[in-house]
């Protein structure tokens, strides 16, 4: 018998009632953001036969830290006999470790249902750790892509939808260039629009994301096309805004026109214009700070001035964001740990040993934050906090969260930003404020300026690529005399290894750049001139007090770092400066403004290559 088969044993009423729980939750947890799902659905009462209606509910309790009850609801229809097709996708987004040694049953599933998108997607997301699915995936989107030509629009949607999701570029500009998709399909405007950006031609793409935007104004890619086509077409950041404020957010805000300051363009548009303190209050509405507001009361500290200097308080700063956001944010731990008489504060593992030694009066406690972009299936198997929503428990462990809950004071490193642009906490002066011994990695070498240079982040996916450079556009360094580079790079590609090489850009080949921050500090000790965009060993190097050249080449890079353009002090990065020629002109194609700021980069070079041409000199002069 299929496990779907159960289905009919079953009137509609447990779905109803099942749906109704649900939808009874969602209206709840508006007025009280801390409430569980787990009084309104309990999984062991549900039975088998409704696991078509089950979707949402266990999207819901994963997010809440059920697992256990997924994973036994879900083992209980399996025991009745093979999955069907709504019962394999389950299996394949919540467990999907069940089709080990049962990959028959997964072929089975895909050769009847090849043209499933939702099969497709959640195969996707697995492709990557097991051999099995990824070969599933491929028979399906072999099948699928063929078959599109003669799709309806609302599926011709749904394929382009999916294609856009995944960052198959590619794969859907070939479906768009073969003629057979209609103008009425919006992923293929918003896709042209990709297309015109990443061609220079900025007012077409800007004319494609706000035609579909007009017609659903909550597409979020074409909104984050509108961020970076609209400053490229000669726009202000803030223009964005008035765009916002005339067309709303469509169905997130109920077909409301006006402004949202809460997860939108809001935050992004602000910082780049120079106001850092609005874009940062902005965000003081993100779910997981309204939770741990309502459960901690007044000790916690969102996004507002910290309580003054006593030393019989104590304080737990959550390390939050990225790691080089939490890199950044440390810059101010050396004030903060005068002010109370107890400072602890979670961190990345890999920055323990860094942190302990830079700030001996904190307690680190090592916890790796989860973070959707980034998690894997080992993340995510078991619950870090039962109960908890997960936006908090990626934040923590059982230890982390006990602690944080004894503490007088709460607050997370992000804020701590936020007392700096308010005047709160004042910005330590140039200079290093992370401590780590050099290494002899990097060997000395008499007479040359050793420069590590970086081009990209290690998550090269959708929109992110139009704020990187790439390794060939670092040339112009290498072939400077006087001049040793060295890639600081992490994640590089066997390609990217390969043109270092035929550059001649040093590797720090045994070095685990991405995960061993030790042996990474003391390489980056060794070097005079860091180079690059912003990414973990840049901000690395920074806080040691490597003096920084972060490359304004795109509106991104320039004005996020410069108040929207008013100076070249990097106002988030400690020892760090945005290059960029004066007349910088984001209208142009990027390539003219790479160009033009590598050429800023080798004039800045000129006064210190005399200088390490004359100390040599005087050096071989003896």
């Amino acid at each position: 018998m299929l496990a779907g088969d159960l289905s009919e044993r079953f009137s509609g009423d447990e779905a109803a009632r099942l749906k109704f729980s649900v939808s009874q939750f969602y209206l709840d947890v508006v007025s009280d953001i801390t409430i569980s799902p787990h009084a309104y659905i309990r999984l062991p009462d549900v039975p088998v036969g409704v696991v078509s209606s089950c979707s949402g509910v266990f999207t819901l309790l994963f997010s809440y830290g059920y697992h256990a009850e997924v994973y036994d609801y879900l083992g209980r229809c399996l025991a009745v006999g093979k999955p069907n097709l709504v019962l394999a996708r389950f299996v394949l987004k919540f467990m999907p470790e069940w089709f080990d040694g049962r990959s028959d049953v997964l072929f089975d599933i895909v050769a009847a249902n090849k043209s499933d998108i939702t099969l497709l997607q959640n195969l996707h997301a697995r492709r990557k750790e097991r051999e099995h699915f990824d070969v599933a995936y491929q028979q399906c989107l072999g099948a699928i892509l063929p078959s599109f030509p003669g799709l309806n629009v609302i599926r011709q949607d749904a394929v382009l939808s999916f294609l856009l999701r995944c960052d198959l570029w590619d794969e859907a500009l070939n479906l768009i260039d073969g003629g057979a998709v209609s103008d009425n399909v919006l992923p293929k405007t918003v896709i042209l629009g990709f297309r015109y950006l990443d061609r220079g031609d900025y007012g077409a793409a800007l004319y494609c994301f706000q035609r579909v935007l007009e017609e659903n104004p909550a597409d979020g890619f074409a909104a984050g096309g509108l961020r970076f086509s609209m400053p490229r077409a000669g726009f202000d950041m803030r223009a964005i805004l008035d765009y916002r404020a005339k067309i709303g957010y469509g169905i997130r805000t109920a077909g409301r026109k006006g402004l949202v300051k809460v997860e939108s363009e809001y935050t992004t548009t602000e910082v780049m214009a120079g106001n850092y303190l609005s874009s940062f209050y902005s965000k003081r509405k993100t779910r997981q700070w309204k939770i741990l507001g309502k459960l901690l009361g007044e000790k916690f500290y969102n996004y507002s001035s910290l309580p003054g200097a006593c030393s019989e308080k104590s304080l737990y700063i959550i390390a939050d964001e990225g790691v080089g956001d939490e890199i950044r944010s440390s810059q101010l731990y050396g004030a903060i740990q005068k002010r109370y008489g107890r400072v602890s504060a979670s961190c990345d593992p890999r920055l323990l040993n860094i942190l302990s030694r830079s700030y001996p009066e904190i307690n680190f406690i090592p916890v790796r934050r989860v973070r959707k972009i980034m998690a894997t299936r080992s993340d995510t198997i078991n619950a870090r906090l039962t109960g908890v929503h997960e936006s908090v428990a990626g934040f923590f462990d059982d230890g982390t969260y006990s602690e944080m809950q004894r503490a007088d004071y709460v607050t997370f490193s992000q804020n701590l930003m936020f007392n700096y642009f308010s005047g709160v906490i004042a910005r330590p002066a140039r200079g290093g404020y992370l401590k780590w011994d050099c290494s002899a990695r990097v060997t000395p070498s008499v007479g040359k300026l050793k420069i590590g240079i970086l081009w990209r982040s290690h998550l090269m996916v959708g929109m992110r690529k139009l704020m990187y450079l790439r390794l060939e556009d670092f040339a112009p360094l290498a072939g400077l005399e006087g001049v040793e580079v060295w890639s600081i790079q992490h994640a590089m590609t066997e390609a990217e290894i390969q043109t270092c090489r035929d550059l001649g850009i040093r590797l720090l080949d045994d070095v685990d750049l991405f995960n061993d921050f030790e042996a990474t500090a003391g390489c980056l000790l060794g070097l005079d001139l860091l180079v690059g965009i912003s990414s973990v060993p840049m901000e690395l190097g920074a806080a040691l007090g490597i003096e920084t050249w972060m490359l304004g080449f795109s509106p991104e890079n320039y004005y996020l770092r410069t108040a929207g353009g008013k100076t070249e002090v990097d106002q988030l990065t400690l020892n760090s400066t945005v290059v960029a020629p004066v007349w910088i002109d984001f209208t142009e194609p990027q390539e003219v403004c790479v160009r033009e700021v590598f050429d800023e980069v080798k004039r800045r070079l000129m006064p210190r290559l005399a200088s390490v041409r004359a100390e040599y000199q005087q050096v071989a002069e003896g």
